[in-house]
């Protein structure tokens, strides 16, 4: 054919070396070193931001939460303190702990999508499958098992 190039390859594509990584030898490996400490700190710094986000979600919902029982009158401080109504409130403390980690877990699944948050909310425990790839899935199961570890301690005492 006319204006095409003849390799001898007629019908059949030109090979492609594989390669694995890249290969630079004149790399130092001391800035190596800083670009690893630079990024460890990021992804630290990351992590740590994270944390403090949803801990601060549990903190604003939880006080809003006793905030608002107070202002309607749903909850009162008793004058005295028995010490056998304290299993008994640490199991509902621990049901709400994990009914809060639910609904903070549903919150940060609906930076994923519409969707996902939808479905953290009415379908029990999906939030857990919804943020398995994300940043903020463990300090969100942390709190849950404190809710867990808590019911547990709760039952102990009162048998």
């Amino acid at each position: 054919m006319p204006g095409v190039a003849d390799d001898g390859q007629a019908g059949r594509s030109k090979r492609i070396e594989p390669r694995i990584g890249r290969i630079d030898l004149t790399v130092d490996p001391a800035d190596r070193q800083r670009a690893r400490s630079a990024a460890r700190t990021r992804r630290f710094h990351r992590e740590l931001l994270n944390w403090l986000v949803v801990l601060g979600l549990f903190i604003l919902l939880t006080g809003g939460c006793v905030v608002a029982a107070v202002f309607l009158g749903a909850l009162h401080y008793p004058d005295d303190f028995q010490w056998t109504d304290f299993p008994g409130k640490l199991i509902v403390g621990g049901i709400l702990l994990g009914y809060v980690a639910q609904i903070v877990g549903a919150l940060l699944a609906f930076r994923i999508g519409f969707a996902a948050g939808g479905l953290s909310l009415l379908v029990p425990g999906y939030v857990f499958f919804c943020l398995r790839r994300e940043e903020v899935l463990w300090p969100v199961v942390a709190v849950w098992l404190l809710g867990a570890a808590l019911v547990t301690v709760g039952q102990f005492l009162l048998s």
